[in-house]
């Protein structure tokens, strides 16, 4: 099974903030953010900053990119290693920021901390596969599981 990336875009919120400004901020040696990271600056979100909306600018700039509407989304798999809250699941959250709660495709999040890059590539491999099997029928009874 092949899967297609037709566009990645990305939201980084507020200004950029140097490495050299947080090690002041931090007493932190010159350099030793950029030695021992490789980060050279971050960004600090707002207080009205959440992954869901984030997530949901990245992916309003990738659909435009693409020339697609979310009426052409198959599958959203949202991968972090972070949550605004346990239950809803970020998922749930951003398909309701992008206002797309009539628009019929699943959703599902894929969390495994530092590896949940690696995961979710290996979950969109897998997926179609899954979602073409849940579509060929209704799905099994109690009954048939015994």
């Amino acid at each position: 099974m092949k899967y297609r990336i037709n566009a990645i875009a990305k939201h980084l919120p507020g200004a950029p903030i140097a490495a050299e400004t947080l090690e002041q901020a931090t007493a932190l040696r010159p350099s030793w953010i950029a030695k021992n990271s490789g980060v050279l600056h971050r960004h600090r979100a707002s207080a009205t900053d959440s992954l869901a909306s984030m997530g949901a600018s990245a992916l309003r700039d990738a659909l435009a990119h693409s020339d697609l509407s979310m009426s052409d989304l198959d599958l959203l798999l949202f991968g972090s290693g972070s949550f605004d809250y346990p239950i809803p699941y970020n998922a749930c959250l951003l398909k309701q920021a992008l206002g797309a709660q009539g628009v019929p495709f699943p959703y599902y999040d894929v969390d495994a901390a530092c590896r949940w890059l690696s995961l979710l590539r290996l979950t969109a491999r897998c997926a179609p596969a899954r979602l073409l099997l849940q579509d060929a029928g209704p799905p099994p009874s109690l009954s048939d599981l015994r």
